[in-house]
């Protein structure tokens, strides 16, 4: 099995999503891919002024979806 990171950033208070994006990478496990997914999502948001994370409510959504072997 092989999974892909796919990571959308959001604003709760705005209820909008940007495009999701998918990179090419396949992770061998659910776990690698939970696990980058969460320290993307951090780096992602440390680009972020933290004005706008704190006055939009920036999150990061993201899933890791299975695909076909590696």
């Amino acid at each position: 099995m092989s999974f892909m990171l796919t990571m959308v950033l959001c604003s709760h208070l705005e209820m909008t999503c940007m495009q999701p994006v998918t990179n090419d990478k396949k992770y061998s496990s659910f776990k690698k891919c939970m696990m980058i997914g969460y320290e993307a999502s951090k780096i992602l948001l440390d680009t972020i002024h933290k004005d706008d994370v704190n006055n939009k409510q920036i999150y990061v959504n993201f899933t890791c979806t299975e695909g076909k072997s590696i």
